[in-house]
C-alpha cells in the first residue's frame, strides 16, 4: 500500500478539511485508499488470521493479529542473550531474567558487607535488606542461637568451640614474673591492667607464659588478653607477634602465631589442628621496635578440643515495608570439614518473627577468598503467615565449619 495524496495532488501532499470562510476547498479522497486499506484488512484477517469475514464482528482484525502472534510466537531469550542486550527478536522471560537479577542481588550484598568489614561498621540495613559481617555480635540474637562460639579475632562464628582449660590446672611456667607474676595470666580476669597482669622483670622485646601440664595434652585453640593500658608493652603500636608453642621433650615447637598491632584490649585467638599432645604449652610475645617497657600479658585461656557441634545461629529481626513473600540469603561459609550444602549448612527466612522458618536452596557462587565460600539461595516466603519482622537463620550439623558473614534482602 502507497501513500496515496489527495486527488489532483502530489506524493506527500496533506489532506484538510474545507474552510469555508477562507474559501478553501476540502481534499477529495480517492477511492484507492479505501481500496487499499479494505485489502490490507482483509489479508490480516484472512490470510493470516485464518477468518471468514464478517460485517457484524468488529474484532476481527485485532483476532487476526492475536491468533498469529500465539502461533508464531516469539523465541525465548536465553540468559546470554538477556545480558548481551543486542537483540530485539526474541523475548525477555522471567526464566532469563531471574538469574541476572540473582546475580545483582549477590553482587549488592557483597558490595555491602565488603563495605562493613572496611569501615569496622556493625550490623548494616538497607532497603529491603540487612547485612552483617560479624564484626561484633550486636545483629545476633544470642538467645535464640546456640552451639556455636563467636570468634572475635577472625570476626565468625563456628561450630568447634572447644572445652576451656581451667586456669588452675597445670604448673605455671615463664618468665613474666612481675607484677601480678605468671599466676596472673591465668585468674580469670580478662580487663587488667599491667599492675594486675603477668610482666616481664625488665624492658624487653620477648617473653613467655604458659603451663606444664605433667603429661602429654592437646590444646587445639588459645585466646591473649592484652593489659587495658599498656597493651602487650609500653609505648604500644608496634608491631608484635603472639605465638602458641608446644614442648615435645626436647624442643618448643611452634603451632600458630598471629602477627599484629600492639595496643590495649585487644584479644588473639590463635590454634592449632595438628591433633599432637605436648607435656607444655606456652604463650610467647615478641615486640618489634625500641624497648619502652616491661611486656605484659592480661589473661591466656587455653583450649582443648571436642567433637563438632550442630549451630544454629539466629539474626535480629528486621523490618519490612509489606510483606514479602521472596527472601535471598548470601552466606560466606569456610568449611573445615567436608559439607554437603542444604544438609551440613541450612540458610532459612522468616517474616514472621522466627515462628515460621522457610529454607532457602543454597548453591555456590564460587570463591571470596581465603578458603571462604560464597553460597546464595532463595525462599519463597507465601506459605508463611503473613508478617513484615525479617530474620535470617544459619543451621548446621556436626560437620566443622565457620560462618564469616550473611546478607539478606526481600522482595
Amino acid at each position: 500500500m502507497r501513500a496515496v495524496p489527495p486527488l489532483g495532488g502530489n506524493d506527500g501532499d496533506p489532506f484538510i478539511d474545507r474552510n469555508v470562510a477562507v474559501g478553501e476547498a476540502g481534499s477529495v479522497v480517492p477511492a484507492e485508499i479505501f481500496n487499499a486499506l479494505r485489502a490490507e484488512v482483509l489479508e490480516v484477517i484472512e490470510t493470516l488470521g485464518g477468518l471468514t469475514p464478517d460485517a457484524g464482528d468488529l474484532t476481527q482484525l485485532r483476532k487476526a493479529i492475536v491468533a498469529y502472534v500465539a502461533a508464531a510466537g516469539m523465541p525465548a531469550a536465553t540468559v546470554d542473550e538477556t545480558w548481551a542486550g543486542t537483540l530485539d527478536n526474541k523475548a525477555v522471560t522471567p526464566a532469563s531474567l531471574k538469574p541476572l537479577i540473582d546475580r545483582l542481588q549477590v553482587n549488592v550484598a557483597l558490595a555491602h558487607l565488603r563495605i562493613l568489614a572496611v569501615g569496622g561498621l556493625g550490623p548494616g540495613l538497607y532497603a529491603d535488606g540487612v547485612a552483617d559481617d560479624f564484626g561484633d555480635q550486636s545483629g545476633v540474637d544470642l538467645i535464640a542461637s546456640s552451639g556455636g562460639e563467636y570468634d572475635a579475632q577472625g570476626g565468625f562464628y563456628m561450630n568447634l568451640p572447644g572445652n576451656q582449660i581451667p586456669g588452675g590446672e597445670g604448673t605455671l611456667i615463664g618468665d613474666l614474673t612481675a607484677n601480678g607474676g605468671l599466676a596472673a595470666a591465668f585468674d580469670g580476669l580478662l580487663d587488667v591492667g599491667f599492675a594486675a597482669s603477668a610482666s616481664s622483670v625488665s624492658p624487653s622485646a620477648t617473653g613467655n607464659v604458659g603451663k606444664n601440664w605433667g603429661a602429654g595434652r592437646v590444646v587445639n585453640r588459645a585466646r591473649v588478653f592484652s593489659c587495658n593500658d599498656n597493651g602487650f608493652q609500653t609505648g604500644g603500636l608496634k608491631p608484635t607477634t603472639i605465638g602458641l608453642e608446644g614442648w615435645d621433650g626436647s624442643n618448643w615447637i611452634l603451632l600458630d602465631s598471629v602477627a599484629t598491632q600492639d595496643k590495649s584490649s585487644i584479644i588473639v585467638e590463635l590454634s592449632y589442628a595438628g591433633g599432637a599432645a605436648y607435656s607444655q604449652h606456652r604463650i610467647t610475645v615478641n615486640v618489634s621496635g625500641p624497648l619502652d617497657g616491661a611486656l605484659d600479658i592480661a589473661e591466656v585461656i587455653f583450649f582443648q578440643p571436642v567433637a563438632p557441634l550442630a549451630m544454629s545461629l539466629v539474626g535480629l529481626p528486621a523490618s519490612a515495608m509489606a510483606s514479602p513473600r521472596r527472601a535471598q540469603i548470601v552466606v560466606l561459609a569456610e568449611p573445615v570439614d567436608p559439607v554437603v550444602v542444604n544438609t551440613d549448612l541450612i540458610a532459612s527466612a522468616s517474616r514472621d518473627d522466627g515462628t515460621t522458618w522457610t529454607p532457602a536452596t543454597l548453591v555456590s557462587q564460587g570463591s571470596y577468598g581465603d578458603g571462604l565460600v560464597i553460597f546464595s539461595g532463595d525462599a519463597d516466603l507465601t506459605a508463611q503467615p503473613a508478617g513484615t519482622q525479617m530474620r535470617w537463620r544459619m543451621e548446621t550439623t556436626a560437620a566443622e565449619q565457620r560462618i564469616h558473614a550473611v546478607a539478606m534482602t526481600w522482595t
